[in-house]
């Protein structure tokens, strides 16, 4: 006789041939836990070497996009999904996706824009802060289609200084594609990933500040060069900064 103990996915707890014996109750509540520590486990090893790996990227990129566009290979290698997507604000209602890895009609889906709390469910996403699982995407009137592949969605937002500034979306050729435990890695990445961006708009925006600092620099240069009178051009604290003479 065959006797066998399976999970509800089909795996095989226990396995053996021979006499039926009575099992310990105690003994098949271990084996569960053992088997629930073992997934456990393998998740937090599967979620740490994606932060690793995209921790070890960052310094590399230049630009946010170059950046999401690395992080979003490393997600669909590391993570076997079918795409990964990542939608940003454009002026204050509308969101475009800036990078796209996996997608058939990329060009014509970067050229698309979703109404904030109104188109979509990045849209809605944004707009509520909060994480949105379709797990059949055909049966949530908010989706807007990207691929006839995609059965299932994630989207996280990503979220900057208390504001939601983009999503990631994160999709499936599976009905209900994605566990619990799916979603909650993709959460952490999404807020790595908002920590990332944080930091590389201060350095866009202190990079835009000192431009104009350095034109202005420029521009009383010019004026000092080419004016016929003296001019001391100090500061407020009345340091000495130009001179003509």
């Amino acid at each position: 006789n065959l006797f066998e103990l399976k999970t509800s996915l089909g795996d095989y707890l226990i396995s053996f041939r021979g006499e039926k014996k009575d099992i310990n109750l105690s003994f098949l509540s271990l084996i569960l836990d053992l088997l629930s520590l073992k997934k456990n486990f393998e998740n937090l090893n599967k979620l740490n070497r994606v932060l690793m790996r995209i921790i070890d990227t960052v310094p590399y990129h230049q630009n946010i996009e170059e950046l999401l566009y690395n992080v979003g290979y490393i997600i669909k290698e590391e993570l076997n999904v079918l795409y990964v997507g990542f939608l940003l604000k454009e002026e204050e209602d509308y969101l475009r996706m800036k990078v796209g890895i996996g997608y058939e009609d990329y060009e014509e889906l970067s050229k698309r824009r979703l109404k904030i709390g109104v188109e979509g469910l990045s849209g809605h996403s944004v707009q509520r802060k909060e994480i949105i699982y379709a797990p059949d995407v055909s049966k949530d009137i908010r989706y807007v289609p990207a691929s006839p592949l995609v059965k299932s969605e994630v989207v996280l937002p990503l979220i900057v200084e208390k504001e939601a500034i983009g999503v990631m979306v994160v999709s499936s050729p599976k009905l209900d594609g994605f566990s619990k435990e799916d979603i909650e890695i993709f959460e952490r990445i999404s807020k790595l990933i908002s920590s990332f961006l944080a930091y590389r708009m201060d350095i866009e925006d202190l990079k835009k500040e000192l431009k104009s600092l350095k034109g202005e620099e420029e521009f009383i240069d010019i004026i000092l060069k080419n004016i016929p009178v003296g001019i001391i051009y100090a500061d407020r604290d009345l340091y000495v900064k130009r001179v003509n003479f």
